[in-house]
């Protein structure tokens, strides 16, 4: 996990966000224009397989180019000290996870589930 104030590349890691199956998400500063935005972070133990990394940085480098109201926007790709990850806009608000669970379980209706994913597409 990196520590608050720990800079890679341009960016200062502020906080942790999330975590997933194939790393972490923190909320990062630009240093200079401080602005800030999410970073994505390769696990280590993905990381060092060249394979693995090249592919991340390669999908992630042609999001760059993805503009679309609807999709996160990925500004930049960062890799220093060890560390591999993708910089994007930072969205605040309830994660998929958390607006699925508060049903506790219930199935949702077809009304339902267009309404949570309309907006997406």
């Amino acid at each position: 996990m990196l520590k608050p104030g720990t800079i890679i590349e341009k960016y200062e890691i502020l906080e942790p966000l999330a975590g997933g199956s194939m790393g972490l998400v923190y909320r990062v500063r630009h240093t200079s224009r401080l602005t800030e935005h999410a970073l994505r972070t390769l696990d280590p133990k993905f990381a060092i397989d060249l394979g693995i990394r090249e592919s991340f940085k390669e999908s992630n480098l042609k999001r760059i180019q993805l503009h679309h109201p609807n999709v996160v926007s990925v500004q930049d790709v960062v890799e220093a000290d060890g560390v591999i990850g993708v910089v994007s806009e930072l969205v605040r608000g309830p994660s998929l996870a958390e607006v699925l669970g508060h049903r506790g379980g219930q199935q949702y209706s077809l009304e339902e589930c267009l309404n949570i994913v309309g907006p997406i597409t």
